[in-house]
């Protein structure tokens, strides 16, 4: 095989079709469904991909009508559940999603939000890759 001109995105920036009846309100946590569509935040059948850079409203339109800009591979924060807190136990591990803005220790029901980096009083740091 010889050189090759292989495309390149940086991958901080991405579209992404938003789900039918889906509004996504910017700085929340964007996750994509089976079906490729994305939500804001989501159950554990869907992945965390990162922070929405703008409102997006396809809250009546059909799925993949819109599409939103989503930032990845950044450390975002979150608020930290009250119930289940992360805890500076987990750094360098994974966390996961209680809602779209909230960080909980507990795995079940809820889709992997990314890798704590800082636990403090006010919330947590989370990287979402």
């Amino acid at each position: 095989m010889g050189d090759r001109n292989t495309w390149i995105k940086d991958g901080v920036l991405i579209a992404v079709p938003v789900d039918a009846g889906a509004l996504i309100h910017a700085g929340n946590i964007v996750c994509v469904k089976s079906s490729g569509f994305a939500t804001e935040g989501g159950d554990a059948n869907t992945t965390a991909i990162g922070m929405a850079h703008e409102t997006v409203d396809n809250s009546t339109g059909t799925a993949g009508e819109r599409a939103v800009v989503v930032m990845r591979g950044k450390l975002f924060f979150l608020a930290n559940d009250s119930a289940a807190p992360v805890t500076g136990a987990l750094i360098g591990k994974s966390c996961y999603l209680l809602n779209s803005v909230t960080a909980t220790a507990t795995a079940t029901g809820h889709p992997v939000a990314g890798k704590v980096f800082e636990v403090n009083p006010d919330g947590v740091w989370v990287l979402i890759a």
